[in-house]
């Protein structure tokens, strides 16, 4: 994947970005430091991010802290809170490629929205409070009986964090809008009056 999907991140940087850095590569997406992959987008999630898209905020670390690690497995760059980053002295030698950002969950959603957005493909959305990814499951099977080239989220990654991170694996792993005539992605929920 072009590095040039950060676009949509709304993102402002520290510093210009490294002159070569739209022209590389990214191999993947990660929010955790400790399994970034070299050429990764790594996003740190910090308490406020979680609190503002209603995870508890307590269960969860400031992954800003992790940031120099990140970089240190590989990360091509990172995606910060803006608020938790500025005047960072030991990220001055990351400054072209930090990208910094209000809401890094937001972020993240906002690039894979890009890339769903650039496949121009039918989705269809799994969602229920319970069976969800056997229906996933069984409707992607179904639509391939058919002759329809499907491609389906892996696993069970369906909340707000899951489903980006699920798309944007799917694009990582090669998938291109000539190589399939559907997706179908699993969507959970998560808080009260989500499915009606």
């Amino acid at each position: 994947m072009h590095a040039s999907v950060l676009a949509p991140t709304g993102a402002s940087v520290t510093a210009p970005l490294g002159a070569g850095m739209f022209d590389k590569e990214i191999t993947g997406f990660s929010i955790d430091s400790r399994s970034v992959q070299p050429g990764e987008l790594f996003f740190a999630l910090s308490p406020e991010d979680y609190a503002r898209h209603c995870f508890t905020a307590t269960s969860f670390g400031d992954a800003h802290e992790f940031i120099p690690q990140a970089f240190e497995r590989g990360a091509i760059a990172v995606v910060g809170r803006a608020a938790r980053v500025e005047g960072e002295a030991e990220l001055g030698a990351f400054k072209n490629r930090l990208l910094l950002v209000e809401d890094v969950i937001d972020a993240l959603q906002n690039v894979a929205r890009g890339s769903v957005d650039k496949w121009g493909r039918t989705i269809v959305g799994i969602t229920g409070s319970a069976g969800k990814t056997t229906t996933k499951d069984i409707a992607a099977h179904l639509l391939r009986a058919t002759g329809r080239r499907v491609l389906s989220s892996k696993k069970n990654f369906n909340n707000e964090l899951g489903v980006p991170l699920s798309v944007l694996q799917m694009e990582t792993a090669g998938a291109r809008p000539d190589d399939f005539d559907v997706a179908v992605i699993e969507m959970g929920m998560s808080m009260p009056n989500e499915i009606a």
